[in-house]
């Protein structure tokens, strides 16, 4: 019998938006336990035990891993945490990793690119192209939405509902508007021209329909944002927080850009075996390759 899964997520790192002068020091990560409703309860249980027997209980609302390990503190939780996640079997690992200069030379690149046909534009017309600030948290949950609707294909259940703790309004807007776009099967794009001449403004909607369920997101169904910080949005943030912390010293290393899903980031990371995506040609790695140049 097919059942919910849920996604319980937390994001790192940078997440506003993308500018020119960011580095490849500049990343965000989105991580989180994807996991059926039938197993999250002992799960809560067992995270929530370990918070207490740590001394770190109830509330929850202002529990966060840059807290509450801050200087290393609580190696023992730290060690219990891991522990109980290596041992629980009913989850997978769901992350997305990129850095803010290759979403922006990515950007820049698909601009140039789409803008070829422009050398038959008569001089007089002046067509104006949309600006809009790419944020990478909404570029990470894009990656996160399509790996979750994959999954679920795979897994063969009905439906995934994402959850996170509290966020900016505008921000939690942002990304329901994402969802709503990618889950919708129509998409309206308005191109505005000025003939300097005439001196008149032309505007045209185009409607790109997707047929079929290739472009289209069907299983993932909401993303909600709790108040509160609950044992299981902390092992969210748990993985997010471990996640940046192995990359960093991976990177403090090597001194160079590494792909966010391949091998070699993942090695000596101790939940790796939980890790739902695994490949060095994975897709995001390759476009949003921060050394790339053009398309």
């Amino acid at each position: 019998m097919e059942e919910e899964l849920l996604y319980y997520f937390d994001e790192t790192g940078d997440k506003g938006f993308v500018e020119k002068s960011f580095s490849i020091s500049d990343y965000g990560i989105v991580a989180g336990i994807l996991i059926p409703e039938c197993a999250k309860e002992l799960l809560e249980k067992t995270i929530g035990d370990a918070l207490v027997q740590n001394n770190i209980g109830v509330p929850y609302k202002k529990l966060h891993c840059s807290e509450v390990f801050k200087n290393d503190d609580n190696p023992n939780l730290r060690k219990d945490i891991y522990s109980i996640l290596s041992e629980f079997r009913d989850y997978q690992i769901v992350y997305e990793g990129q850095y803010s200069v290759g979403v922006k030379k990515f950007d820049e690149s698909m601009v140039k690119n789409m803008g070829h046909y422009k050398k038959s534009v008569p001089d007089n017309i002046r067509i104006n192209v949309p600006k809009e600030k790419t944020r990478l948290y909404i570029s990470l949950l894009r990656g996160i939405i399509f790996m979750l609707e994959e999954s679920v294909n795979a897994i063969g259940e009905e439906e995934v509902y994402m959850i996170s703790d509290r966020i900016d309004q505008g921000v939690a807007e942002e990304a329901c508007e994402l969802l709503d776009k990618l889950r919708s099967d129509t998409e309206e794009i308005v191109s505005s021209s000025f003939d300097i001449q005439t001196r008149t403004k032309t505007e045209r909607t185009f409607k790109i329909i997707s047929k079929g369920d290739l472009f289209v997101v069907r299983k993932v169904k909401s993303i909600e944002y709790s108040q509160e910080v609950t044992p299981i949005l902390f092992a969210a943030d748990f993985i997010c927080f471990e996640l940046l912390r192995h990359f960093r010293k991976k990177m403090k290393k090597i001194q160079k850009p590494i792909k966010f899903h391949s091998a070699q980031f993942l090695e000596g990371f101790e939940l790796k075996d939980k890790v739902a995506f695994l490949g060095d040609n994975f897709f995001s790695d390759m476009v949003f390759d921060p050394t790339f140049q053009d398309l």
